[in-house]
C-alpha cells in the first residue's frame, strides 16, 4: 500500500470521518413523527416520504435527501458553503436568524445559469457548530428547484433543522 494511502487511511481513523458515513443515517424512532436525523450531525422534518440518497464524501459528511421531486444536499464539515453572492445571482437575499439556539443564515437567490435548470435556490447556513483539529465544523443545507413555490416549502423544512 504506498505511503500516501495509509496516511490517508490513519488520518480518517483518528478523525473520524467516515468516508460513507450518510448510509447509517435514518428515521430515529423516538423522533417527531417525519423527522429525519443524520445522526451525529442534524435532524429536520422533512416530511414521512423523505429518503436519504447514498453519497460518498471525503473531507466532510455530504449527502442528498430526496423530498418529493427536490433534492436537498447538506455538507457538515469544515468546507461547508456560506453561499456568498456570485456574478449571475439574481435577488439574493441573506438573512441572519437563530435556529434552535444558533446563529445561521438563509439564502434564496435566483440564478438562470447556476444550477442547470432549477433557478430558485434556498440554502441554510451555520457558521460554527464546534472546532475540530481541521478548524471550525461548519453545516450547510440547500436545495434548488424548479419553482419559487417549490423553494418556499424547501425553505420551510430547512427552518425546522436541529443541529446535533
Amino acid at each position: 500500500m504506498p505511503v500516501w494511502r495509509r496516511t490517508l487511511a490513519a488520518f480518517l481513523a483518528i478523525t473520524g470521518v467516515a468516508v460513507a458515513g450518510c448510509t447509517q443515517a435514518g428515521r430515529d424512532e423516538s423522533a417527531p413523527v417525519g423527522e429525519l436525523t443524520i445522526p451525529g450531525r442534524f435532524s429536520l422534518r422533512a416530511g414521512a416520504t423523505a429518503t436519504l440518497l447514498p453519497v460518498t464524501a471525503i473531507d466532510s459528511a455530504a449527502g442528498r435527501i430526496r423530498y418529493g421531486d427536490a433534492v436537498i444536499e447538506y455538507d457538515h464539515g469544515p468546507y461547508s458553503d456560506p453561499f456568498e453572492p456570485i456574478a449571475g445571482d439574481e435577488a439574493y437575499l441573506a438573512r441572519d436568524i437563530v435556529l434552535d439556539g444558533r446563529p445561521a443564515r438563509i439564502v434564496t437567490l435566483h440564478s438562470a445559469t447556476r444550477f442547470a435548470g432549477r433557478p430558485f435556490f434556498v440554502g441554510l447556513h451555520f457558521p460554527d457548530l464546534g472546532a475540530t483539529s481541521l478548524g471550525k465544523t461548519r453545516l450547510s443545507i440547500y436545495a434548488a428547484t424548479e419553482t419559487a413555490q417549490a423553494r418556499a416549502e424547501i425553505e420551510r423544512v430547512l427552518l425546522t433543522v436541529r443541529p446535533r
